[in-house]
């Protein structure tokens, strides 16, 4: 299996109107608002692939709320669930703590504030034209119930507050990176654009997002655009991925950096540097920061995760990360 994490950043504008247009399967969709999102990246086979994916609608995504979460904060986090249910058609939510696909938790330790992860499950091996068979299989969503002040004293976030970050969260947990630009959506990078759609919810409004609709408009696993890359480009991962069988997994956060390796083995680790900037041609794929998890300190999963916080917040570069594997 293959795992990819990428970390959330500003999403340059994409005209997702004028490629549907060359698609003649999506003829009256409109997607435009999907042009603030941010696609899946893998390299494979000498290719970069640029593709979407999404929970399958097919059945309801199972749930589990945080423990000790209050009556009032459940009731919140409930909320934040069924205004998304309204918005996006054919999305539902169960209750499930047994067996939950989408797990959301508090975490009032260390620097990181509210995150989301959601891995993508892709059928192996990937094919080299059409869609991807691609969905989500799994997310995580963490929350905060207070944020520091100026002096780093912990004040409890108020129910807009902890609603609209809710709601922002889950938005990325569906398949959703980036931010949306315009309108008032709950995904808006804008604190106070995020606090407002919070208490329009829970005035009883309802949530508009547009880029999402568009994204379950479309099947999950369309691809975007499959670039070729030079011969060889891609041979490191390749060879672990020849050792997977059926199923590979994508999960994705964002725009800065993409993290891919294999759970199965835990052999090898490798980092796509700079992804939003791939797509956009701002740059060009070389290849690969790897590192090799047989020789790794138990340590180093620590280090490695808040290294990627870093990323997140643009406090490191790819030559730091490199820098750092070389070690």
């Amino acid at each position: 299996m293959l795992l990819a994490v990428g970390l959330l950043a500003c999403t340059p504008a994409w005209d997702a109107d004028e490629w549907a247009r060359t698609r003649p399967e999506l003829s009256g969709t409109e997607l435009g608002h999907l042009g603030e999102a941010t696609p899946y990246v893998v390299a494979v086979g000498d290719e970069l692939i640029f593709f979407w994916c999404r929970w399958s609608g097919s059945e309801p995504v199972t749930v589990s709320f945080p423990r000790h979460a209050g009556p009032g904060r459940r009731a919140l986090l409930q909320r934040a669930l069924d205004a998304w249910e309204e918005a996006v058609p054919g999305l539902a939510f169960v209750e499930e703590p047994s067996q939950p696909r989408l797990v959301l938790s508090f975490d009032e330790s260390g620097p990181e504030g509210a995150r989301a992860s959601a891995p993508c499950k892709l059928e192996a091996p990937l094919p080299r034209e059409g869609r991807l068979q691609a969905e989500l299989f799994q997310a995580d969503v963490t929350l905060r119930r207070s944020e520091g002040d100026a002096w780093g004293r912990p004040v409890a976030l108020g129910d807009a507050e902890l609603l609209g970050s809710a709601l922002h969260e889950i938005g990325h947990a569906l398949g959703l990176q980036g931010h949306a630009r315009r309108g008032n959506s709950a995904l808006s990078r804008d604190v106070d654009r995020v606090r407002l759609a919070g208490r329009r919810v829970l005035e009883g409004g309802a949530l508009d997002e547009p880029a999402v609709r568009a994204l379950y408009a479309l099947p999950s696993g369309t691809v975007i655009e499959r670039r070729p890359l030079a011969a060889g480009t891609t041979d490191r991962l390749d060879t672990a991925l020849g050792r997977v069988r059926r199923v590979v997994l994508i999960a994705s956060l964002g725009d800065r950096a993409t993290r891919l390796w294999t759970p199965a083995s835990s052999e090898v680790e490798y980092w796509i540097m700079d992804s939003l900037e791939l797509f956009h041609r701002k740059r060009e794929f070389h290849g690969y920061v790897e590192r090799d998890l047989s020789r790794a300190q138990p340590t180093e999963g620590s280090i490695s995760r808040a290294l990627a916080s870093r990323f997140a917040a643009g406090a490191a570069s790819p030559r730091v990360f490199s820098t750092w594997e070389s070690q």
